[in-house]
């Protein structure tokens, strides 16, 4: 008797465990907020900021095309809506980081552009690379430059407008959600420990922090 009460105990933990492990007994209120991680952008996208400020081939040819992010964004509300989306602020950031990284990577190579301006690069400062490249766009210092070219890097009207929005709910581990203008319910399934909150789709799995 002794050992079968052991096994039923042992079993119920068991239970216990694969249903908090699943999130089961979770509730929309328990995930509401806004989310966010930070995305790899395109190759292509990069490629078009740095053209979008004119740079030439031996400039682009410097920069590292994979190192621009943009800071994607999910909410969800108690009432049960939620929204997937583009935080602003975050992705400027990540624009201002991008184009540091190019300036850094074009002084790292600046003898390859003796040519390209007619100057000689090569004993220049850092800082002194910067004021250069900051006079050809008409600002004062890097900062300024830096801050213009993040400005217009993209429409942030239609940047801040959401990806997607609708109606949605909980139960067990699955989040059930209704796009907006149209009527099937999908499921995303779900984890949460802490402020780590793991969406898994057919195709991925993606992992955001509370913001």
């Amino acid at each position: 008797m002794k050992k079968t009460r052991n096994f039923v105990a042992m079993m119920l933990v068991c239970v216990m465990m694969a249903a908090l492990l699943s999130g089961c007994g979770m509730s929309l209120e328990d995930i509401a907020g806004t989310w966010e991680r930070t995305v790899d952008d395109t190759e292509e996208q990069a490629l078009i900021l740095l053209e979008n400020v004119d740079f030439y081939e031996e400039e682009i040819a410097c920069v590292d095309l994979t190192s621009l992010d943009y800071i994607h964004t999910v909410e969800f509300t108690a009432d049960g809506t939620y929204r997937f989306g583009c935080d602003i602020e975050g992705t400027k950031l990540c624009v201002a980081e991008f184009y540091r990284g190019a300036f850094d990577a074009l002084y790292e190579n600046r003898t390859t552009l003796n040519d390209v301006y007619g100057e000689t690069f090569d004993a220049m400062t850092m800082e002194e690379f910067m004021l250069f490249y900051a006079g050809l766009y008409n600002c004062a210092t890097a900062d300024e430059l830096i801050n213009l070219f993040v400005e217009n890097a993209y429409d942030y009207t239609a940047l801040a407008e959401p990806f997607e929005t609708g109606t949605c709910r909980v139960s067990g581990d699955k989040i059930y959600c209704i796009i907006t203008g149209d009527s099937v319910e999908e499921s995303i399934t779900f984890g949460l420990k802490d402020d780590v909150l793991t969406l898994t789709y057919a195709n991925g799995v993606q992992v955001f922090y509370r913001a």
